[in-house]
């Protein structure tokens, strides 16, 4: 069986695109979507409810949906899906899980393709426990935006988050994020309030990794997405407003919290340290925003 785990809020296409690229995939071993309405009121649930119930029988296709109020983010939903694949898988431990985003653009044969490659890497005898991520290109310019990331604290001028060349690393986004149901348990739940969204899931891969879990990608494993669909993430279109919301990839709130909860702790002030230098080289930018916001 495999669990799929997604949230979304008032993004009746998009998420109907998804259900539906769900119902034309190979995999025929059971799929269950735990998705998590993030309260949506444009009849979204609705429509993932029908989807489910018009699948082919051949498919295996179950739902459960989680209700949020509309203020979970990515995080708290998350979180909120963690609680429950605890509370009702603990006797599946075996199961698959896939975290995704609803806005990936798969191959049909995408998820069975998953699957064989986590039981390949099971097989490999004293394999150490890993974390597979797909790799993400963006549908507008075909370049490779989502990666498998490593740090290297010892690198005292650069940036500590480096590409994977090799797709072994430590840290990874849950756009397309597999595992089986025992990994998801050992690793924990999310924080939703320290971490609402950006950075959730990063910080929930370098937990893993400190526990010892390698984080995979696999050139067999490919998606397509659109970063225009996500966040406000483009500094020139900030306002002020904008900058501190929850949707703010540059929230500095929390980009400093992100520091505190994955940085070891002997690098903490020099993290804090290239942080603070980068708000500094954006003063110019956020001079703007400020003027835009009065």
């Amino acid at each position: 069986m495999l669990h799929i785990i997604t949230a979304v809020h008032n993004r009746y296409e998009i998420t109907c695109k998804f259900i539906q690229q769900i119902k034309s995939q190979t995999y025929r071993d059971g799929i269950h979507l735990i998705l998590v309405d993030d309260g949506s009121t444009d009849s979204t649930v609705e429509m993932v409810e029908k989807e489910c119930d018009d699948a082919d029988k051949a498919l295996d296709l179950s739902c459960t949906i989680l209700h949020g109020d509309g203020d979970l983010w990515w995080g708290g939903a998350l979180h909120e899906a963690y609680k429950w694949v605890k509370d009702n898988l603990f006797d599946a431990l075996d199961d698959f899980v896939m975290i995704s985003n609803d806005d990936v653009i798969w191959e049909d044969d995408y998820l069975q393709t998953a699957v064989r490659i986590l039981e390949e890497y099971d097989q490999v005898e004293g394999h150490t426990p890993y974390l597979l991520s797909g790799k993400g290109y963006s549908i507008n310019t075909g370049e490779l935006m989502d990666k498998v990331y490593y740090h290297d604290y010892t690198d005292r001028i650069g940036d500590s988050s480096k590409v994977s060349e090799a797709g072994i690393g430590d840290c990874a986004s849950t756009r397309s994020l597999f595992m089986h149901v025992r990994d998801m348990l050992t690793i924990g739940g999310f924080h939703p309030i320290l971490l609402p969204h950006y950075l959730s899931d990063y910080e929930w891969t370098m937990r893993a990794a400190k526990k010892g879990y390698q984080i995979r990608s696999d050139d067999r494993l490919c998606y397509q997405f659109d970063e225009g669909t996500t966040g406000d993430n483009v500094y020139e279109k900030l306002t002020l407003k904008k900058l501190f919301s929850k949707r703010s990839a540059a929230n500095p709130i929390y980009k400093i919290t992100g520091i505190f909860l994955m940085t070891p702790k002997r690098y903490i002030p020099r993290e804090l340290r290239k942080q603070f230098g980068r708000y500094f080289q954006k003063l110019n930018i956020l001079n703007r925003i400020m003027k835009n916001s009065k």
